[in-house]
């Protein structure tokens, strides 16, 4: 009986021992509050858009440094498409895009691909410029004087772009004739690309002549000023002509010269 008794006495204090353990090892389970995995998997999948965007606009960026390398390599009138209108920050009016007519004169310094000839290198050009509702016409008489006398006449035709209110771009069809040294004459195809404000502009050119004999890329960066806002221009003119585009391509010639001309402006 007592022996009984002692045992119920037991088995009663280990289930209180074996109770007041689970409620100690709970309360102390509950006092650390765990990480939501709903949490911890946003935070996640945010770190990883935000890798995403970052590597998004890191390609992006890539993309549009090659485009404007390109650009200015092939046809710097696909620039007016890369570079951000700005007009709202800048406001103004690009003084090319008027409709006009203008004449002007170059006379500069030429050289050939081993430099120039001391004493007899010299370059000298007349053009003649007629812009109308964005339709452009250029003829162009120019004369270079290196090893032996080189005459080029070119015409060409096309269409300007007017994307912003300070810079234009465009392409023009044309043909370029040499009749002294027939490889350089033939087809031509130019990308212009202008950008300035109202009396002063900048003009990057890249032409493309192909013919039977040779294809070149030809480039003209030339920039111009009108004089205290009136009809007379001045400027400058860097040429790189006759780029020839084979394995090992070589520049026939270049020139840098002044510009000086007038003008007349539509309304």
């Amino acid at each position: 009986m007592h022996e009984s008794a002692a045992r119920k006495r037991r088995v009663k204090s280990s289930l209180v021992l074996t109770l007041n353990v689970a409620l100690l090892v709970s309360s102390s389970a509950f006092g650390q509050t765990p990480q939501n995995p709903k949490d911890s998997a946003a935070h996640d999948s945010a770190a990883v858009d935000s890798i995403r965007i970052d590597s998004t606009r890191q390609v992006k960026d890539a993309y549009g440094l090659e485009a404007a390398f390109i650009a200015l390599a092939a046809a710097p009138a696909g620039l007016a498409a890369i570079i951000p209108k700005d007009s709202t920050q800048h406001p103004g009016v690009l003084g090319f895009w008027s409709d006009h007519a203008l004449f002007y004169f170059t006379e500069g310094l030429a050289s050939g691909r081993d430099g120039p000839i001391l004493g007899a290198s010299w370059t000298g050009s007349g053009s003649l410029e007629a812009l109308r509702r964005g339709i452009l016409l250029e003829v162009r008489v120019e004369q270079f004087k290196l090893l032996k006398h080189v005459e080029y006449h070119t015409i060409h035709v096309g269409r300007m772009f007017h994307t912003d209110g300070r810079m234009v771009g465009g392409v023009t069809l044309g043909y370029r004739s040499v009749r002294n040294l027939r490889a350089h004459e033939g087809v031509e195809v130019g990308f212009p690309f202008v950008r300035g404000g109202q009396n002063a502009w900048m003009r990057l050119e890249s032409a493309y002549v192909m013919s039977a004999q040779q294809s070149s890329w030809n480039y003209r960066l030339q920039g111009e000023r009108r004089v205290n806002g009136g009809p007379f221009i001045a400027g400058f003119t860097i040429e790189l002509n006759s780029w020839e585009l084979r394995d090992h391509g070589e520049l026939s010639h270049g020139h840098l010269s002044l510009l000086l001309g007038t003008t007349y402006w539509g309304r």
